[in-house]
């Protein structure tokens, strides 16, 4: 497969060296120092792990070229109307997931469950904290506000979901979610 990473950061040379290894090729790197939008015409898809503030002008030039894009940076989604009209102006497919780990996925559908369970009794509270790297520019995480979004969705008396966010160190992602009664 030919891939344009759209975001040269830290996701960015993680996705490409798994890329590597699975033997496709990167054909171009956009990031804020290099931008040769004329090479994405040979990717196959894009993949844009690149700042919030980015993703919507990404989107827009890979669709121009004809491209689908898979989008794993999360803060945006403020802007998620704007991503669907462009997307289905061009006839493009976009696939976005605040988080791409199973691992986090399969945590979602356990939280979900749990919350379905706890929303019966009323003597229980849900909160939730996560940790990230220092570098990790939005809090809290898209995949912290997902977990919020599916609670919120399970226990109907939860209209807001408390979850607290910490930046430190090098730490890769710790999501919890804490169910307490009396």
């Amino acid at each position: 497969m030919n891939i344009a990473l759209l975001g040269y950061g830290k996701m960015g040379r993680l996705i490409e060296q798994a890329a590597l290894e699975r033997g496709h090729r990167i054909v171009c790197r956009i990031s804020s120092q290099s931008a040769d939008w004329d090479a994405v015409r040979e990717a196959d898809v894009c993949i844009d792990f690149s700042e919030a503030s980015a993703v919507i002008g990404h989107l827009n030039q890979a669709a121009e070229r004809g491209k689908n894009v898979v989008i794993g940076t999360t803060g945006w989604l403020d802007r998620l109307d704007v991503a669907k009209a462009i997307a289905e102006k061009h006839r493009i497919g976009v696939l976005f997931a605040p988080n791409f780990s199973l691992g986090v996925h399969l945590f979602l559908k356990i939280v979900e469950r749990a919350a379905e369970l706890i929303d019966r009794f009323d003597e229980y509270g849900v909160a939730g904290h996560e940790l990230h790297h220092s570098q990790k520019k939005d809090a809290p995480s898209g995949t912290a506000l997902e977990i919020c979004r599916r609670v919120e969705q399970k226990i109907r008396r939860v209209d807001k979901m408390e979850m607290a966010a910490l930046r430190v160190g090098s730490v890769p992602g710790t999501h919890t979610v804490v169910f307490d009664s009396p």
